[in-house]
């Protein structure tokens, strides 16, 4: 009877132990949750403002998990975790340039992404820029200078064809007119041949 009753006594103690723990875990889990949720679109900085200006050369830029472990380690930022997933959610994903930079340790996350993606920014329209120049025509590199000569050429030669045409009417006229006279002409003789005839009479 002892023996039952300690045995269900330790039985009840294991279970109770067990679902203690998985409370707990549940509950760190759902804070540690919430806090990496909030800091994460809440876009905090370390410090207040002023804050501290710090200089760091960054060389690799794609790996953004070590990106951030060096930055944290400068006391920049609080968490690298929390600062991928910032980076991964923002507008400068895979655009962060290595280089030379001046941080400052109340500087948000976003305002650290718009500083590194600056210049990729710059340069991507540079390159875009230089990439529209080189597969435009000629005539669109030029202004439109080239469709501005095509029209002028149509111009000319519309104008050319109305004179053409002219030409044209011109000599019909000319040809009816030396067609009118020598009818004329002919009239004239056929009416002065009974005159002559009257005449010998």
């Amino acid at each position: 009877m002892l023996k039952k009753f300690v045995f269900g006594l330790f039985n009840f103690m294991f279970r109770a132990s067990i679902a203690a723990l998985v409370v707990v875990c549940v509950y760190r889990l759902a804070m540690y949750s919430y806090h990496f949720g909030y800091m994460v679109f809440a876009d905090a900085a370390k410090e207040p403002t002023p804050g501290r200006d710090i200089v760091v050369t960054l060389e690799n830029t794609e790996d953004v998990l070590d990106l951030g472990k060096v930055l944290k380690a400068r006391g920049i930022i609080d968490d690298e975790k929390i600062f991928y997933v910032q980076e991964r959610l923002s507008d400068y994903h895979k655009k962060l340039v290595p280089g030379t930079y001046t941080f400052n340790t109340s500087m948000p996350p976003s305002e650290i992404f718009a500083m590194m993606g600056e210049s990729y920014v710059d340069e991507t329209e540079g390159e875009e820029d230089t990439v529209e120049k080189e597969e435009l025509p000629d005539y669109l590199q030029g202004g439109f200078a080239g469709q501005q000569d095509e029209a002028t050429e149509d111009a000319a030669e519309g104008n050319s064809e109305p004179s053409q045409e002219g030409i044209t009417d011109s000599e019909e006229t000319q040809g009816e007119s030396t067609e009118g006279t020598d009818g004329g002409n002919e009239g004239g003789n056929d009416g002065g041949t009974p005159m002559t005839a009257g005449a010998g009479l």
